[in-house]
């Protein structure tokens, strides 16, 4: 959303008026080129494959992780179907249930997870 309006910002300040989501400095729309060099950027910036479909995964496991239920990811991705949420939710397991522990305390959270770690 913050990009949003600092990409509506550039714009106003260019004179551009589009639709498109990715744009250069000079508020031009984004060529494919443009954004294909974008992700080559990412890729070795982050040392891992990027592309564009990756980006679904680590919006719906970033929203998963602040809590926000798969309902209302649903909508704001614009999904009609509430299951593709846990196709796209690469949170592990485990930090499902340290979010779940967020209530009590890191001594807590230690006991938990030794008992857990024993039974398993």
């Amino acid at each position: 959303i913050a990009w949003l309006a600092e990409r509506e910002k550039i714009m106003a300040e260019r004179g551009q008026v589009h639709n498109s989501l990715f744009i250069l400095q000079n508020g031009m729309p984004a060529t494919e080129g443009a954004v294909r060099c974008w992700f080559e950027d990412f890729e070795k910036i982050l040392g891992v494959p990027f592309y564009p479909h990756s980006l679904r995964h680590y919006v719906v496991t970033l929203f998963s992780k602040k809590g926000i239920p798969y309902a209302l990811i649903k909508e704001l991705i614009g999904w009609s179907n509430l299951e593709m949420c846990a196709v796209y939710d690469d949170t592990s397991a485990r930090d499902k249930h340290w979010r779940e522990l967020e209530g009590i305390s890191l001594r807590e959270r230690r006991a938990v997870y030794q008992v857990g770690a024993r039974a398993g």
